[in-house]
């Protein structure tokens, strides 16, 4: 497909567009869910943190997240961990979003790739966001 703007590039824009709907529509209007900053691929990581939470809890309960929705079963979703010396300024940048405590030296997050460029399309976006929004409040409430 080659490398040109309207060809490969294309693919990448969209495949971006697409991590920015999901954070805006489905991660935007949710309680406690934090984006990891700044975002500029098509590589959206989140984590939950609750107003003045230690970074312990705020893991346990992103782990407990990412458990459900594998179980759910709907979407395909990792986690990753940062934890290294170089992360330390990231992870208080992130922890400092809900005011938590740094009571460990680890950030786990559940992180989505997004490889479909059309998922921002109106078609696909008016099937996704909705299933994708149910699916992600139905595993937050099991954590209740």
């Amino acid at each position: 497909i080659g490398f040109a703007p309207d060809r490969f590039g294309a693919l990448l824009a969209g495949m971006i567009r697409s991590g920015d709907v999901f954070r805006s529509e489905v991660l935007g209007g949710l309680d406690g869910v934090h984006v990891l900053e700044p975002v500029d691929a098509n590589i959206v990581c989140f984590s939950l943190g609750a107003p003045g939470e230690a970074l312990s809890a705020a893991n346990r309960r992103t782990r407990a997240l990412y458990g459900a929705l594998c179980e759910a079963g709907d979407f395909v979703v990792t986690t990753t961990t940062l934890g290294s010396v170089n992360h330390r300024s990231q992870i208080a940048r992130h922890i400092a979003r809900f005011d938590g405590e740094a009571d460990e030296a680890r950030l786990v997050l559940i992180r989505c790739v997004f490889m479909n460029p059309y998922w921002a399309s109106d078609a696909i976006r008016d099937a996704m966001v909705p299933q994708f929004a149910v699916t992600i409040r139905q595993a937050l409430a099991t954590l209740d």
